[in-house]
């Protein structure tokens, strides 16, 4: 394994004609980041792991101080592996000093779930992962279906750009409670990490239900069961007083592999409604909802807003 803070170096590394995979990480690694590893190595010749947290992708600059990292550690972790190289950047190795993430459309989707609560969030995830294939021109690149929206961002980036490289998602890697492996996990508190091992739970009462039920009556059951929760509530009233928020519905929408399932065969159920509308003379109700709410202003962390030690 060899590690290079340097993209212009590590090209120099690289064979000319392997078959090269990326594996795109923000560090604190742990075995859902192994896996994607994994996954990569018995795929390509060589696979590079990059461990960059990226700061345009955070609107909130408390948010990018607290995000764990432990370099060292991380490096030790990824001693195991033969065929990898390790990019760890500072950020003037990727972007020019005052740069701004750049300003794609992907289309309603952003603007939903997570997109909705970090403006500006899914324009830094594009900016970097646009930056990273373009330099490095992987054959293939590895993502966790853990987060699902920012996977769809992703290809849909290489559509749009007519990258080459093909994105490869990869199952969501649990703890032995069910909760889904995340770097983030250990910023929790007892009682936060007790509450979000139920999350698994209504994601598998989800898809129990769906061959049987329409996704509105699934939607409701889960966001009733989700405030039924005891320990969700309590939590939920201590958030509340300090301002945080508590976004399980969010959470639940995009957290898991069945979910996009879910939400691709509603839209072929709808378009197959659409299809079959009946006429007038038939009594045929379709229960919808919709979402009203303005979009949130757009803000990201520019690199010049970074602490010294981020350079």
């Amino acid at each position: 394994m060899r590690a290079y803070s340097s993209h212009k170096e590590l090209l120099k590394s690289i064979e000319q004609g392997l078959c090269v995979g990326l594996v795109p990480t923000m560090g604190s690694l742990h075995e859902g980041h192994m896996s994607l590893i994994k996954n990569a190595c018995s795929e390509n010749d060589k696979v590079i792991v990059s461990i960059y947290v990226n700061p345009t992708q955070f609107n909130d600059k408390a948010d990018l101080k607290k995000y764990p990292r432990n370099i060292n550690e991380d490096l030790k972790k990824l001693d195991r592996f033969k065929n990898i190289i390790v990019y760890t950047p500072k950020n003037n190795d990727l972007y020019k000093k005052n740069e701004n993430s750049k300003q794609y459309d992907f289309g309603d989707f952003t603007s939903l779930m997570e997109g909705k609560l970090r403006p500006g969030h899914f324009n830094g995830v594009a900016t970097i992962i646009e930056k990273l294939f373009k330099i490095f021109t992987p054959n293939n690149a590895y993502f966790g279906e853990k987060d699902f929206q920012q996977l769809l961002l992703i290809k849909t980036l290489t559509e749009q750009l007519d990258i080459n490289t093909k994105v490869v998602g990869c199952k969501t890697i649990r703890e032995a409670d069910g909760l889904a492996m995340s770097s983030r996990n250990k910023l929790m508190s007892n009682k936060e990490r007790e509450v979000a091992k139920e999350i698994i739970k209504l994601l598998l009462r989800a898809k129990e239900m769906y061959p049987e039920f329409e996704f509105y009556q699934i939607r409701k059951e889960i966001e009733n069961r989700s405030k039924s929760i005891e320990k969700y509530n309590d939590l939920a009233r201590e958030a509340s007083s300090s301002g945080d928020k508590i976004l399980s519905e969010n959470y639940l929408q995009h957290a898991d592999h069945f979910t996009r399932v879910m939400n691709e065969q509603e839209a072929s159920r709808k378009e197959r409604f659409v299809a079959s509308k009946p006429t007038d003379n038939e009594n045929s109700t379709v229960e919808k909802s919709t979402d009203n709410e303005s979009s949130a202003t757009e803000k990201s962390t520019t690199i010049n807003e970074v602490s010294k030690d981020e350079v």
